[in-house]
């Protein structure tokens, strides 16, 4: 549907691949007692090519993309309920290709197996079938691209404000069945193809408070205006929230005792560091280099 007057500035956009692709070596996996290093700020940069006049997302633009991409997923994907654990979630974006990958389990299963196994079998290991079935949870994997569709400028003015996506992509699901026949644990595996529009709206970035800091932390890398205000207690806290959110059975009284008053922790893990995709471990470096 097309609502368009002569104020809107309006484009018709072709598929654009538009590859992004980052070199490097990736940073040793930190626990949350670990040393820390800085994280460089994006560049902000055009998002409009000015030789073709077609958009494309860039700059800050890009995080927004992908900020809505992975709530967007989560959303439709994922279900996380009261009772689901979040294992492991990551979302890979290149230009305009994914990859958003989840395993998540619920507590009630996850529950007493944790209590009744060693935790050196209890790790991420998704689709390693070394692990018993009933230890790796629900994992989830969507390969996929965005196609552009059009986008929308605001009244009188010439700024972009909306851009229409086609998400469409293949959609892998790997979880664990009770066989009544065998009476044995089996992991089940379906495959199928999701086509989705999303509208995404340039101009409205999630607001992050101190109670969801850690998602952002889990899709983005944090800047310095992102923790402006918090002192060094809260600062450490927040980095070790990061572990915290996958099941970590903190060592220390003081870790220990305030995340017990929190209700959604379940300390599963003596060590998640496995668990934490890269964003999450820059992020948790970062935090710990504004420590004093």
């Amino acid at each position: 549907m097309k609502l368009f007057s002569t104020y809107n500035l309006i484009l018709l956009l072709p598929i654009i691949v538009f590859s992004c692709s980052t070199k490097g070596n990736s940073e040793q996996a930190s626990t949350s007692e670990t040393s820390a290093s800085e994280v460089l700020a994006d560049q902000e940069v055009d998002e409009e090519d000015e030789s073709t006049g077609v958009f494309s997302f860039r700059g800050k633009h890009q995080g927004i993309l992908k900020e809505q991409l992975f709530y967007f997923l989560r959303e439709r994907i994922l279900n996380v309920e009261q009772n689901t654990f979040v294992k492991q979630e990551n979302l890979q974006l290149n230009g305009l290709d994914f990859e958003y990958t989840a395993v998540i389990m619920d507590w009630n299963v996850l529950t007493p197996i944790a209590m009744n196994n060693s935790n050196s079998i209890v790790r991420f290991a998704s689709y390693n079938q070394s692990i018993p079935n009933e230890l790796l949870g629900d994992s989830i994997r969507i390969e996929g691209s965005i196609q552009i569709q059009e986008s929308t400028s605001a009244r009188l003015e010439s700024e972009l404000t909306d851009v229409t996506i086609q998400v469409t992509g293949d959609y892998s699901n790997s979880y664990p069945e009770y066989n009544n026949y065998t009476q044995e644990m089996e992991r089940i595996n379906s495959q199928d193809f999701i086509q989705e529009e999303l509208i995404v709206k340039l101009n409205e970035p999630r607001i992050y408070n101190k109670e969801n800091l850690f998602m952002k932390a889990r899709i983005a890398e944090l800047k310095k205006e992102d923790l402006q205000g918090m002192s060094s207690d809260e600062l450490a806290f927040l980095r070790n929230e990061i572990f915290a959110r996958h099941g970590h059975n903190f060592k220390t009284d003081k870790m220990r005792d305030y995340f017990r008053e929190q209700s959604w922790y379940k300390p599963y893990f003596d060590d998640v560091t496995a668990f934490l995709n890269e964003t999450e471990k820059k992020n948790a470096q970062f935090i710990k280099s504004l420590e004093s």
